[in-house]
């Protein structure tokens, strides 16, 4: 019979909902996909597989036990750091693009260039990705 220890289910639990709560928080608030534009059932479905591809290439993550204290500290703030992050970098963006229009340099498809490289560049130093 298959037989699991607490720290090898908490290791699972902490590989896969660590970053399924900060890839999902990222999705609520995202700017295109955190709106009334994409159902919120679509946002979990895209999480959840944004998650199964990019847990396999994560670094390891910290173990602890699935329901304690410390577990519910890191998904709070796995949440924070997908959340207010990324609401804070989008607004930082708007008001470049809004400086950059009120200098009128470029055009509408440059600032969506210049916001994705920008968010792009965002997730390659995030720590995460």
């Amino acid at each position: 019979m298959l037989e699991l220890t607490d720290a090898q289910i908490g290791g699972w639990v902490s590989a896969f909902l660590l970053p399924l709560f900060r890839i999902g928080a990222l999705l609520m608030v995202m700017p295109v996909f955190g709106g009334h534009l994409v159902p919120v059932r679509v946002r979990l479905y895209l999480a959840l597989a944004i998650t199964l591809l990019l847990s396999p290439n994560l670094p390891p993550m910290p173990e602890v036990e699935a329901l304690s204290l410390r577990m519910m500290l890191l998904i709070a703030e796995q949440i924070l750091i997908g959340g207010l992050i990324i609401r804070g970098f989008a607004g930082f963006a708007g008001l470049v693009g809004m400086g950059l229009k009120a200098l009128h340099v470029g055009s509408l498809h440059q600032y969506v260039y210049w916001f994705i490289g920008g968010l792009a560049l965002f997730w390659a130093f995030a720590g995460m990705f």
